[in-house]
């Protein structure tokens, strides 16, 4: 669990430790013995002679500085960043420099000696493994078998990568029944998804066990999907790991993190991944990332951990979407009432499904409108509602200011808060059908923690949804009764 918030550090004499907030859990894999660690750091400097600018800096207790250092020697790569521990968020990545907005703070080239991919296996490995599960499942088969395969090499390349990972982790592969109970059924729901590949892991490592030093456990095995799942990234038609960046830590605050971009360089031979500032940062500034737009359920499934005051909520469900248009009517007039009002499509309905807890019902204002709009009997009638301001923002408020809004309107409009209401407590009731909800209360274990309260933010956000419901109803029906002729 952690609080985001900007953070200094000093560059000299910091120390840093594996994060307990980026992942974390109750199962864990030993990694290598520390007392080899400065032979092995010093095997990976020669290996890395070759393709690196400059040799490696010697080896100290710190792995993930060590795996920085590595990378600036690599060709193109630039990296302005050191690790350090930081209160609030745990091991993270800070400013190495005072960075004007729009400055590069970190560059990758886009080439193998960046990131553990496909080519980290062995000839011969991936035909002995067949067969690989089709698309992105077979492209997350394949990095597990990486990640295995990697760990357990001798003198890895990656060694300092693996010694730099959290000792535990607390995602969706690490769950115990009880914790997939709980998110069965949300948008947060990738169980399905990742026992597939699981399984198909386990085919693919009896198949190929002549390429491993030792026959892997199923422990490692799930530790190795687990580090997949919380730390990979899309490239082309692969997934691979880039070690040096997944050091930083999410924010959901766009501006707060770095921008992407992809450029040529060294006359289009080559493209660099670069990383720039949004705003300016001073030195020993925290440097955050963003993972994507995601709720704290969908952090915790993912990732391991969960942002407090994070506002970002679960989409809008099928459940409701299902509702909304089979019942409710919501798309009944698609896209004939824009501009002047929202695009009530069915596509552009499940499109602007994003949900935060900054919105009026804890739901889209489009989707609410469309939601609205079902009970009207014809396109006219849903203009002119729409043209006497029956759908300001202001609600209530702009009715009671016009004069052009029929009652017959605004009876209808009570009966849509009030599905609207019992659609939003079906969702919420959706969400705490199985008794597992009750046994991560009684469970004080970080994923049990972790998955109660992304799940409590949740069904919080769903009351306010019945209650805005209830109060909205509340007004017509004030407002309809002071309005009533003598």
């Amino acid at each position: 669990m952690r609080k985001y918030k900007k953070q200094t550090a000093t560059p000299t004499g910091s120390s840093s430790k594996n994060r307990s907030g980026k992942t974390s859990g109750n199962t864990s894999l030993p990694f290598n013995p520390w007392v080899i660690y400065t032979a092995v750091a010093a095997a990976i400097a020669g290996f890395f002679a070759l393709t690196y600018e400059s040799p490696a800096p010697p080896p100290s207790d710190d792995p993930a500085r060590d795996l920085l250092s590595l990378g600036q020697s690599i060709k193109h790569m630039q990296l302005h960043v050191y690790s350090h521990n930081f209160p609030d968020t745990g091991r993270g990545l800070a400013a190495s420099k005072d960075v004007a907005a729009g400055e590069v703070v970190i560059q990758m080239p886009m080439s193998t000696a960046a990131y553990i991919g496909k080519q980290n296996l062995p000839d011969g490995f991936m035909q002995r493994c067949a067969p690989i599960l089709e698309g992105r499942l077979g492209a997350r088969q394949l990095l597990i078998l990486t990640i295995i395969y990697q760990h357990q090499l001798r003198n890895s390349p990656w060694s300092l990568f693996f010694q730099s990972l959290p000792q535990q982790f607390s995602n969706l592969p690490m769950m115990t029944d009880v914790h997939r109970r709980a998110i069965k059924g949300t948008n947060a729901d990738d169980i399905e998804y990742v026992d597939q590949v699981l399984t198909a892991v386990r085919v693919s490592v009896e198949r190929a066990r002549a390429f491993f030093s030792k026959q892997p456990t199923a422990e490692e095995i799930t530790w190795a999907t687990a580090v997949v799942a919380s730390r990979l990234h899309p490239l082309q038609d692969e997934l691979v790991l880039w070690p040096f960046l997944v050091l930083a830590n999410h924010h959901y605050e766009v501006n707060k993190t770095l921008e992407e971009r992809v450029v040529d360089i060294a006359g289009g031979d080559l493209k660099v991944w670069q990383l720039l500032a949004n705003e300016p940062m001073h030195q020993g500034q925290q440097v955050f990332i963003n993972y994507g737009t995601f709720s704290n359920l969908k952090l915790m499934v993912q990732y391991g951990f969960t942002i407090p005051g994070n506002p970002v909520l679960e989409n809008v469900p099928n459940l409701l979407l299902e509702w909304g248009i089979a019942k409710a009517s919501m798309s009944k007039f698609s896209s004939r009432l824009t501009p002047q009002g929202p695009d009530c499509s069915g596509g552009a309905i499940g499109k602007n499904a994003k949900r935060h807890a900054h919105q009026h019902f804890n739901v889209p204002e489009a989707f609410v409108k469309c939601w609205r709009l079902g009970r009207f009997d014809d396109l006219a009638s849903a203009q002119q509602a729409l043209e006497a301001g029956m759908f300001e923002a202001s609600g209530i408020a702009a009715i009671t200011a016009s004069q052009a809004v029929s009652r017959q309107w605004l009876e209808r409009d009570v009966l849509a808060y009030q599905d609207l209401g019992a659609a939003c407590a079906k969702v919420k009731r959706a969400f705490s059908q199985d008794a597992a909800l009750e046994q991560l209360h009684a469970a004080s274990d970080a994923i049990s923690v972790g998955l109660r309260d992304a799940l409590a933010v949740e069904l919080g956000s769903w009351d306010t949804c019945v209650k805005e419901s209830e109060l909205q109803v509340a007004a017509i029906r004030q407002f309809l009764a002071r309005s009533t002729p003598p």
